[in-house]
């Protein structure tokens, strides 16, 4: 009975411990979203000016504004995309572990929790 209740702690513990992993993950992400974001909106006004400028510059008229549209969704994708990838792809695995353990400890308790019922049961008799 006591290597259940030792058991019992042992998950209630690791279930904590995963529970504030899981929190700094998702700390972290949404940390480095808001620094993409604000990357991406700096890099975005650039452009954006860059283009004005240019426009300005050529003298070009509403053609212009089209050719650059493309190249700044471009751009945006392709500084979003890899870290912002990269960093779920990690809190999804670690996630996955962490429930992959915590499975396999509810699994040990309730093979726990039977084995003392037996013995329990085989003990009245």
């Amino acid at each position: 009975m006591q290597e259940l209740e030792r058991k019992n702690n042992d998950m209630i513990e690791i279930e904590k411990t995963n529970k504030d992993k899981i929190e700094r993950l998702e700390k972290k992400f949404f940390e480095e979203k808001v620094r993409l974001q604000n990357e991406t909106n700096k890099k975005l006004a650039e452009l954006a000016s860059k283009a004005h400028e240019d426009k300005n510059k050529k003298g070009k008229t509403g053609k212009g504004k089209k050719e650059q549209k493309p190249d700044l969704k471009a751009e945006v994708e392709r500084m979003r995309n890899p870290a912002m990838e990269k960093l779920y792809e990690n809190a999804s695995r670690e996630n996955e572990q962490y429930k992959v353990r915590i499975e396999n400890l509810i699994k040990t308790i309730d093979n726990l929790q039977e084995t003392c019922r037996i013995q329990d049961h085989d003990a009245d008799y």
